[in-house]
């Protein structure tokens, strides 16, 4: 007898990162996507608008679709519009993060919480999921708020620190779609040498955040990747992994940027608690975009290259 599915709902379900998820995850679950201004359409997926400022809706959404698991991955993210909005950037950032976590609560389901490397202040490297959190911006701000208050309200969470990259929808670009679009049109782009982070192919943040559920593991976890380097760095690898002109990359440094809200230089952080307790690797930067070359051959890329958007 096939064991019948269980159902997830995905709150961002148009971003960056909830579109992913939904469709590295919709063949082993059901689907619902809680979307805000953008409608996404997907074959299989169920997209639903939903406000996160009401908890009863989002208690009644999880009833009604008999959710078994929340992914939280809905954010303002934009560090320059969150220091122009800060009450804004609270109300979705904290506020939000918070009502998803109280209807979990009472409804008796666990969350999967993304948050952010924006938490320090940079003065430190691969920092472990103890260390002072001391973030520099609006943005680092109202995530470490969401952190405190979701583990004020439910136990039942994981908390995913992450900084993430993979392919996007024709709205939406990543980090890694930026420098592969510029590149691909023989245009130069300028990369900091002095920012230090431990970015994570998408897929493996996914899947890692599950095994975690699966292992019935809980609190916060550096889901992120093994090596620390710069953004730079990590440009050059990714031009040299897909066979283009590495000397179209420049080099830059944030320090001069005198226009840009503050940032910590380093953002690295270590995964080993996360290595530990699942006993697996998540591999090398290699090993990443390796996997992000086979996905961009696959139907989820075919997928977000043709999705359906209404706004």
């Amino acid at each position: 007898m096939l064991k019948e599915k269980k159902t997830m709902l995905i709150t961002g379900g148009s971003g960056l990162l909830g579109l992913n998820w939904a469709l590295l995850k919709h063949e082993s679950w059901n689907v619902v996507l809680a979307v805000n201004s953008r409608f996404v359409c997907l074959n299989g997926i169920h997209s639903i608008k939903l406000d996160l400022s009401n908890r009863d809706l989002i208690r009644r959404l999880i009833d009604d679709f008999k959710i078994d698991l929340v992914v939280h991955t809905a954010g303002l993210t934009s560090i320059e519009l969150c220091e122009a909005n800060p009450r804004l950037a609270r109300e979705v950032n904290t506020i939000f993060s918070g009502n998803v976590a109280h209807a979990c609560k009472a409804c008796e389901i666990p969350m999967i919480h993304v948050s952010t490397d924006n938490l320090f202040d940079g003065k430190d490297q691969l920092v472990l999921e103890d260390h002072p959190i001391n973030p520099l911006n609006i943005y680092g701000k109202t995530k470490a708020d969401a952190e405190s208050l979701v583990q004020e309200l439910h136990s039942d969470i994981i908390i995913a620190r992450t900084n993430f990259y993979g392919w996007g929808p024709p709205y939406k670009h990543s980090f890694s779609d930026a420098i592969l679009i510029a590149l691909r049109a023989g245009r130069e782009i300028t990369l900091f040498s002095d920012v230090y982070y431990t970015p994570i192919v998408m897929s493996e943040l996914v899947q890692t955040s599950h095994d975690l559920l699966d292992n019935d593991l809980r609190g916060v976890f550096h889901v992120c990747g093994n090596e620390r380097l710069t953004k730079l760095s990590f440009g050059k690898l990714l031009a040299q992994k897909f066979s283009l002109d590495v000397s179209l990359i420049k080099s830059g440094d944030l320090a001069s940027m005198k226009n840009l809200a503050m940032r910590p230089f380093d953002m690295s952080m270590s995964n080993s608690k996360t290595v530990r307790e699942l006993g697996k690797n998540l591999g090398s930067v290699v090993d990443q975009i390796e996997k992000l070359q086979k996905l961009e051959k696959s139907n989820i890329k075919r997928k977000l290259d043709g999705i359906d958007t209404l706004r």
